[in-house]
């Protein structure tokens, strides 16, 4: 079978070398002009879940990105305030259905968020425990947030292209 990753980045590479820009936007348009050439050519391979796994980790990606920035604009607003508006609590997420992989990757985007933090998992990996400094919609908007995006986001990036529990 055909590793299409290590291709995009040969592709990538030989971009690079033929334009002789071998610098980090060199080998980033290189990547993307040779992601294009491999989408176009699809129908000429064995299909794959390459494209849904790429477009996914874009995804998530953009999502984190915008979440982080969500929630930093929040703690800092909540900082600078004389009184502070925090209301901090403890949420039981569950994590029954994913792999060890797929509950570290959630794990680490909690606790890089700024205003939450994973405290544990659960002896049975069915359960994370997160610290979450705002529950003003309570804990079951912040659970429905977390199962609804970013654990759909995970399972498909790192589930193999899947969006299925």
């Amino acid at each position: 079978m055909i590793n299409l990753l290590a291709v995009n980045v040969l592709l990538a590479i030989a971009w690079a070398a033929f334009n002789d820009t071998f610098s980090l936007s060199g080998l980033v348009v290189g990547f993307v002009t040779a992601f294009g050439a491999l989408w176009v050519a699809q129908p000429l391979y064995r299909p794959t879940s390459y494209f849904q796994q790429v477009t996914g980790i874009l995804e998530l990606i953009f999502y984190f990105l915008w979440d982080l920035i969500q929630s930093s604009v929040r703690v800092l607003i909540d900082v600078l305030r004389p009184q502070s508006r925090s209301r901090p609590g403890i949420v039981a997420v569950s994590t029954e259905g994913m792999s060890d992989v797929q509950i570290l990757t959630l794990a680490n985007l909690i606790t890089l968020t700024p205003g939450t933090l994973t405290l544990e998992v659960s002896d049975d990996k069915k359960t994370l425990y997160v610290h979450c400094m705002f529950l003003d919609d309570g804990p079951e908007a912040v659970r429905r947030g977390i199962e609804d995006n970013q654990k759909r986001l995970i399972r498909r990036v790192v589930g193999g292209g899947t969006d299925a529990a």
